[in-house]
Parts: C-alpha cells; structure tokens; sequence
C-alpha cells in the first residue's frame, strides 16, 4: 500500500478589494465634486476671455461653490460605493466567491 503524494494546494489569487473600494470611493467624491462646483465655474467661463483675473475669480467661485457643501459630496461618495459594493455593479468587485 503506497501512499499517494500530497496534493498542493493553489493559492488563492490576490484580490485587491480594500485598495479598489478605496479608488471608487475617492472617484465619487471627485465626480460629487466637480458636480457641485461645475455651474460656478461656467458661469464664470461665459463672462469673457481667459486672463489671470478670470483665473482667480474662477478659484473663488469655486471655492464660494464647494463651501459648506464638502459634506454632501462625501456622504453622497460614501453611499454610492455602498450602492455599488452591494449590488456588485463595480468592476472588480463583482466576485460571486466572497461571501456576505
């Protein structure tokens, strides 16, 4: 009677969930962002041509834009991800082997 040989086992593949939710999550905020600082910013665009003062008075309409709204762009992120993580629509984080 011969013992068979051990069978090796795979390792699992590397899967990087953490470092993915993180990267979508930072996506939102940015896209959040840029939504609610975008009408300030065209219509600063629509007053004239592009010069060092319309530079500046863009960063301050968005500044004034993003104000007291950074909250709702983060919250807005943070449910959207939690969306996306839950019903597998993000890509990579799709998997059917992990388990809720």
């Amino acid at each position: 009677m011969s013992a068979s040989p051990p069978t090796r086992r795979r390792a699992p593949p590397f899967r990087p969930l953490f470092s993915l939710t993180l990267a979508y999550f930072a996506g939102f905020f940015l896209l959040f962002c840029l939504l609610i600082v975008a009408p300030a910013l065209v219509q600063v665009a629509r007053e004239g041509e592009p010069s060092e003062q319309m530079q500046v008075r863009a960063q301050s309409a968005a500044h004034d834009a993003i104000q007291g709204r950074l909250p709702l762009a983060l919250i807005g992120a943070l449910v959207l991800t939690g969306i996306g993580v839950y019903a597998r629509a993000l890509p990579g984080l799709r998997d059917g082997d992990s388990q809720r």
